[in-house]
């Protein structure tokens, strides 16, 4: 937290907190995709809210099983999604970005273990099948600005 306060002052909490484990020689894969409203349902949020994802690696991850970013694509703002049924994909609902982005610039982020990223809710990232010999276990932590409100009545998970 004194970390994510640093970066982005006081007027950001945590929101959502989850483990993305992903075991050696596995096929799983988190689609592109963005975070935020995407996972939460935009229409609950206050108008123009977004925030950050704090990703620490508590296993190292490699260019054959980390996360992978079309960078500066966060500038492009929240971007349609699409509900897929694909049993390979880690993501709850299958979400996947419903347009199409350059990828020609697709960067891998290397983050060693006992490392961490700091990434806007709205970069277009992935993470491939793990085909590497090693686990890769990833901590997320989503954060919002304090000044955020739900406007639903209900959650969607």
């Amino acid at each position: 937290m004194a970390v994510a306060a640093a970066i982005n002052g006081p007027d950001f909490a945590p929101f959502n907190e989850a483990l993305f484990i992903k075991e050696p020689g596995r096929g799983a894969s988190v689609a592109w995709h963005q975070d935020g409203v995407t996972h939460w349902d935009s229409p609950q949020w206050d108008q123009g809210t977004h925030g950050f994802n704090f990703m620490g690696q508590l296993y190292g991850c490699t260019a054959a099983n980390g996360v992978w970013v079309v960078p500066g694509s966060h500038k492009l703002g929240q971007m349609p999604h699409a509900e897929m049924q694909d049993p390979e994909n880690l993501l709850s609902r299958g979400q996947e970005l419903a347009v199409d982005v350059d990828r020609s610039k697709t960067a891998y982020m290397p983050v060693k273990a006992g490392q961490f990223s700091l990434h806007h809710t709205h970069l277009v990232h992935n993470s491939r099948p793990n085909r590497s010999n090693d686990r890769r276990i990833g901590l997320g932590i989503s954060y919002i600005p304090t000044w955020a409100r739900c406007t639903s009545a209900t959650r969607v998970t």
